[in-house]
């Protein structure tokens, strides 16, 4: 998680009860079952929930906060788990530090250690982390000032990364003339028009704006992006592009600086992958410009997915290729990223904790491998090398449309409850969409991995499976009308299994 950067052992404990606490706000929780779930011990949860308890005293200085579960819930009621994770990255040296770092125009690592009345050697001992990270994406600190060092747009990307997922449910990172003057800059770019690369929305997302504030304070430090990172020009200059890059918005640059920052701009609008189920106009523009024959992004997206199918079993319908439009589409943003950018740049992805064997394992794992086994460098260029920096992303994006291929990384699931009712439609429309989750009817031979159920004893089940057998399994109780939280729950509780009970099955 982004936040293990910055969080020390005793941190990561608070935050761990916190979110049990949030949990249990709505029932009460006790001490004794905070340990119980957390998995921690007595003294290290009464510990937490004294420094949370003092922490929401800090945050709510006008109300008095009684040590109970009921006056957390009274008056952290409206705290979500979100802004009290940002606080404590507030209060994390380290994440200050990279904080400051990235938006100061002429960063000082003497400056900052002054100010904050810290040494250097502390300092130096609390970025560690975070510093590793960044050089596994050719991006250093400057010997003396411990400023941003490296390829521009990697740059970009990492400070890009790094708010995103800081800010995570509280807000806007930047001031409110960034936001304003981005916002500008997005509706310019976006108005509706033929032959436009991006489909105008009426809400911009905060990526979308995050991309042009954190362009436009890099060039006000000047540092920009420069011709010999060789940004290809995949979309010529409109009138709007044009507006917007101009002397008027940007008047130290050069026309070659200003054209090299309107390629950076369309890198990155293009360059996140979709998570529609139908191609966009965004989609089909993209691949008009990357689906182009022997070419080595076209060569690699069009030639891995071709494999994928030909492993497929045919009659099944991951094995008909128009149902994989939106993944081609993905597979060819991946490859142009990952060739233009040296198979080195920061992405959200890096940050989930995922155990690395997961998406080394199994077929579809394999059968990622094999394919850049089998790649020759004359075809596809430098992606032939990129294996361990790209399988992440590619098992990623290409596992919920293969599920037959990756049926080994499935947690499987038996429903058992009154179907025909909304309760039992809802349930198995949520579990549906999981990708992870193969859905399996009962069956007393096939054991699955999880069993969701309604059943308020275990007797009927015992009977079926046999009570030996069904140990081995993960019971859900299913409530007969459920609340909201309990389908987010759900969602937890299946994600923190599957990890187990495929590990299990090795």
């Amino acid at each position: 998680m982004f936040e293990d950067y910055f969080f020390d052992k005793r941190t990561t404990t608070t935050y761990q009860v916190f979110r049990l606490m949030k949990a249990h706000a709505t029932t009460n929780f006790t001490i004794n079952r905070l340990t119980q779930e957390s998995g921690l011990s007595y003294s290290q949860t009464y510990n937490a929930y004294q420094e949370i308890m003092a922490d929401v005293q800090e945050m709510y200085p006008g109300e008095p906060v009684a040590n109970t579960s009921e006056g957390f819930t009274q008056v952290a009621g409206p705290l979500t788990v979100d802004e009290y994770r940002f606080h404590l990255l507030n209060q994390s040296m380290a994440f200050r530090f990279f904080d400051y770092a990235f938006r100061t125009s002429s960063a000082n690592v003497h400056q900052f250690c002054a100010t904050t009345a810290t040494s250097i050697s502390t300092l130096r001992r609390r970025i560690a982390p975070f510093r590793r990270y960044m050089q596994g994406k050719e991006i250093r600190l400057d010997a003396s000032t411990w400023a941003p060092d490296g390829p521009e747009t990697q740059i970009r990307l990492l400070i890009l990364t790094f708010y995103l997922l800081a800010y995570r449910g509280v807000g806007w990172p930047f001031s409110e003339a960034a936001f304003k003057q981005a916002k500008a800059a997005f509706d310019l770019l976006n108005q509706k028009r033929r032959g436009g690369l991006y489909t105008p929305t009426a809400v911009p997302n905060k990526q979308d704006l995050m991309i042009l504030a954190i362009q436009a304070m890099r060039i006000r430090s000047g540092h920009v992006v420069s011709p010999s990172e060789q940004l290809p020009a995949l979309f010529a200059p409109d009138d709007t592009s044009r507006q917007v890059y101009s002397t008027a918005h940007f008047p130290d640059l050069t026309p070659a600086a200003l054209e090299c920052e309107r390629n950076h701009y369309d890198l990155c609008r293009m360059h996140y992958v979709s998570m529609r189920e139908t191609l966009t106009a965004q989609d089909k523009i993209i691949m008009e410009r990357l689906a182009v024959p022997d070419t080595p992004v076209h060569r690699f997206a069009q030639g891995l997915l071709d494999f994928l199918l030909a492993a497929c079993d045919p009659s099944t319908p991951e094995a008909r290729p128009e149902n994989h439009a939106v993944l081609l589409a993905n597979l060819h943003r991946i490859a142009f990223s990952y060739l233009n950018l040296h198979g080195r740049f920061a992405t959200r992805l890096d940050f989930l904790n995922r155990d690395a064997n997961e998406v080394k394992k199994g077929r579809l794992p394999a059968l990622i491998r094999e394919y850049f086994d089998q790649l020759q460098p004359e075809a596809v260029g430098a992606l032939a090398e990129y294996y361990s920096t790209m399988y992440l992303q590619l098992y990623t994006v290409i596992a919920p449309d293969f599920p037959e291929l990756n049926v080994d990384h499935q947690l499987k699931v038996t429903v058992i409850v009154d179907e025909g009712t909304f309760m039992s439609r809802d349930l198995f429309t949520f579990l549906k969409g999981l990708h992870y989750v193969k859905l399996i009817p009962p069956d007393a031979q096939k054991l699955p991995d999880v069993i969701i159920t309604t059943l308020n004893t275990n007797g009927v089940l015992d009977r079926y499976y046999s009570a030996e057998r069904l140990a081995r399994v993960r019971v859900i109780n299913w409530q007969l009308a459920p609340e909201q939280d309990d389908f987010y729950n759900l969602m937890n509780t299946l994600y923190k299994v599957r990890p187990q009970m495929l590990a299990a099955r090795d």
